[in-house]
């Protein structure tokens, strides 16, 4: 009896980067969607433990997700560029301009949205 194995590791490492890849993207797009959906445009600020109302809708504007494919990572949030260091202080609480304020977190509820779909968007992603 002969026996012949052929591998192709390389190959379905190749399928499964690419994969992983493109489902960070989507992750990454799903988490900002749902992020943006939650601030509202409001002058009046949002209560304690909902997430934050954007005067002029810069803060929502400001949620941006990136993949990196060399670290097969995604990086979802607003960035200091538009919005500076104000979100921390909604996501987290604390010290902003000399007030002190509560939680008003947005991305932390976005991604555990996200996380409930992550199952289904991976399934069969591999071919």
């Amino acid at each position: 009896m002969n026996v012949k194995i052929v591998s192709d590791f390389d190959a379905v490492l190749k399928r499964a980067r690419e994969s992983t890849f493109k489902n960070l993207g989507y992750i990454g797009g799903v988490t900002r969607k749902i992020a943006q959906n939650s601030i509202k445009i409001d002058p009046k600020p949002s209560a304690p433990g909902t997430p934050p109302h954007s005067r002029k809708g810069l803060l929502k504007k400001a949620i941006l997700y990136v993949v990196d494919k060399d670290k097969q990572s995604v990086i979802i949030g607003p960035t200091a560029n538009v919005v500076g260091p104000a979100a921390e202080p909604h996501e987290h609480g604390g010290e902003f301009r000399g007030q002190v304020y509560a939680p008003r977190p947005f991305m932390g509820p976005a991604l555990t949205k996200t996380l409930t779909k992550i199952d289904s968007m991976w399934k069969n992603s591999i071919r």
